[in-house]
C-alpha cells in the first residue's frame, strides 16, 4: 500500500494505471492496494455536462490530500414529495463495462433533499474518511491531487447519486479515450505542487 508521501510523477507514471476521467470532470489513475490518485480542479478536464457531485459509495474510504485545497462536504438526504427547486431524483449507478457506469433512476423515482451537515477544507497532509452510504460531494478550489483508499467494500449495494429534477444525467459521457498524454500533463501540474517535493510550504504548516 502507497503512503501518500511516496506518490510522484515518476511513480504515477511507472505504477498508475488506466488514467481516465470522472465524469464529474476529474481524472483517476488506479495504483493498486485498492488506491486511486486523484486529480481535480483543472478546467480543461472533460466533464459530463449535467453535474452529479452528490453521491455515496458502497465502500469506507480515507482521502489524503497531496497538493491544493479541497472542500469535502456531508450530506443527510430525506425523501420528499414535492418537486421544489433545488431537490433531486435519486438514481443509482450501475456497472457496464471496466469502470464506465450507467446511472439509472430509482425505483419509484424517489425525490430526495440533500441537507449539508458538514464541511471540510482541506489543505496538504489532511484526510477525511468517509463511510459506505454516506453522502458527500468533493469541491476542489485549485488544481489538487488526492490518494483515495478503500478501507472496508460492502457487498452488491449500488452507490446513490443524486441529479437535479429537470435535467437528466450524462450516460454517453466515457471516463476511457481521452488523450492520455493531455490528462498526465496535468497530473504533472498537480505533483508539481506537493509541498513536500516542490519545496512550498502548506498553509496548514505556517
Amino acid at each position: 500500500m502507497w503512503d501518500p508521501w511516496q506518490i510522484t510523477y515518476p511513480l504515477l507514471k511507472e505504477i498508475g494505471k488506466d488514467i481516465r476521467v470522472h465524469g464529474n470532470g476529474f481524472i483517476q489513475i488506479d495504483m493498486g492496494y485498492c488506491q486511486r490518485v486523484h486529480v481535480w480542479g483543472f478546467n480543461d478536464i472533460p466533464r459530463q455536462q449535467v453535474s452529479t457531485q452528490i453521491h455515496n459509495h458502497r465502500f469506507d474510504f480515507k482521502s489524503t490530500l497531496l497538493s491544493g485545497r479541497l472542500e469535502n462536504r456531508r450530506y443527510s438526504v430525506f425523501r420528499v414529495l414535492t418537486h421544489d427547486p433545488g431537490y433531486y431524483h435519486l438514481y443509482y449507478a450501475s456497472a457496464t463495462k471496466g469502470e464506465e457506469t450507467k446511472l439509472v433512476r430509482s425505483e419509484g423515482g424517489e425525490i430526495v433533499h440533500p441537507v449539508c451537515d458538514d464541511t471540510q477544507i482541506l489543505y496538504p497532509s489532511m484526510t477525511y474518511r468517509m463511510d459506505h452510504l454516506e453522502y458527500h460531494e468533493s469541491v476542489p478550489h485549485e488544481l489538487s491531487m488526492t490518494l483515495i483508499t478503500k478501507t472496508a467494500v460492502y457487498g452488491p449495494a449500488q452507490p446513490g447519486v443524486l441529479v437535479p429534477i429537470g435535467s437528466e444525467p450524462g450516460n454517453d459521457f466515457k471516463r476511457s479515450g481521452r488523450d492520455e498524454d493531455e490528462l498526465w500533463a496535468i497530473v504533472k501540474q498537480a505533483c508539481e505542487k506537493v509541498p513536500w517535493i516542490s519545496g512550498r510550504r502548506s498553509k496548514w504548516d505556517v
